[in-house]
């Protein structure tokens, strides 16, 4: 059976010489087999992702059609690849009353350049983010009104695996009052690293080239460097150690795992229903795994709960007090946050 095989015997069993044709015989569960000649080529995992596929292989977004509630997932920034899927899975349906901006896991990416045009796409105006390199000239990013989104209230998940390009974004989003954060604290990395090639087959070495800053409010007032004696280098001011939710909600180490593996069936493109004169608008498959994925992702129930109860605001004044909401209460559900 497929699903005994690890990942490393499907690699072994798949794996062509020279770009040769595969053929794999499949047999389901009816019995029936078909044969399929699958050609090795390179794919690009989409770093820009919905809820769950449906029967053509599309990532849904909608994640309630009452209310209007959306959803999108940025695993990672890569170059110029992230803002166009980006735009391209942003819902443009007039149905479109909020949205769920999933951050959790994401490690950052390839630029700044990357993070502060997704930033871009939600902010109209104002800064997104400052660098400050060991020499040079700082280097500012600022939001423009062309092409930002239309504003609908939106929370961001984040987590203690949201880093870098990543926390740029929901920082960014926070401090102008775009977004609420929903989750745990991020890992709170804030500096910018440059890959230099050793050469010789040596290898690569990664150094810390610069720091950033969101906006100077976002510097803890207690942490403004002092006055330095004569003659003495001038104090960095100390970063935070990572971005605060607005709703603190943590999920169990048990219902981390099993979501991880919800995100990886997900992945999966659903089999189509032999009928599709009465066929919903998803498979019934799919859909068990979105009621499925929502069952056990907190963050992601406490958020949809929020939006659908209208307490998350489409836009606060800048520089106004972080949005907190009341607490969740424990539940023994499985999707408990406590």
């Amino acid at each position: 059976r497929a699903a005994d095989l690890t990942l490393a015997a499907a690699r072994k069993m798949l794996r062509a010489e020279d770009g040769e044709p595969v053929e794999i015989r499949l047999r389901d569960r009816d019995g029936v087999k078909t044969i399929h000649e699958l050609t090795p080529q390179a794919y690009r995992l989409p770093t820009v992702t919905g809820i769950v596929r449906d029967g053509a292989g599309q990532w849904v977004h909608l994640l309630d059609e009452r209310h209007g509630i959306y959803y999108i997932r940025i695993s990672e920034f890569v170059d110029k690849r992230t803002p166009k899927e980006l735009y391209d899975a942003y819902p443009r349906s007039p149905a479109l009353q909020a949205l769920v901006l999933d951050l959790r896991g994401n490690p950052g990416g390839t630029g700044l350049q990357v993070a502060a045009a997704v930033a871009d796409r939600f902010l109209p105006e104002g800064m997104i983010v400052r660098t400050e390199p060991r020499k040079g000239t700082p280097d500012t990013f600022y939001a423009r009104a062309a092409g930002t989104f239309p504003p609908v209230p939106t929370a961001v998940l984040i987590d203690g695996g949201t880093a870098s390009a990543a926390e740029i974004v929901a920082g960014a989003l926070q401090t102008h009052g775009r977004g609420l954060l929903v989750g745990e604290r991020t890992y709170g990395k804030w500096c910018v690293q440059s890959t230099f090639d050793l050469g010789h087959g040596l290898g690569k070495v990664h150094l810390t080239t610069a720091r950033f800053h969101l906006t100077p409010a976002r510097l803890p007032a207690a942490t403004a460097p002092s006055s330095p004696k004569r003659g003495a280098p001038a104090a960095e001011p100390e970063m935070p150690p990572g971005l605060d939710p607005e709703v603190p909600v943590k999920l169990t180490s048990r219902a981390a795992q099993r979501l991880d593996a919800l995100r990886v069936q997900a992945m999966v493109v659903p089999r189509p229903r032999r009928s599709t004169t009465t066929a919903p608008r998803l498979p019934a498959e799919a859909e068990r795994l979105r009621r499925t994925i929502l069952r056990y992702d907190a963050p992601l129930a406490r958020a949809l709960r929020l939006l659908r109860e209208e307490r998350v605001p489409t836009t606060r004044p800048a520089g106004a007090p972080p949005l907190r909401t009341r607490p969740a209460k424990t539940t023994r559900s499985r999707a408990s946050w406590r």
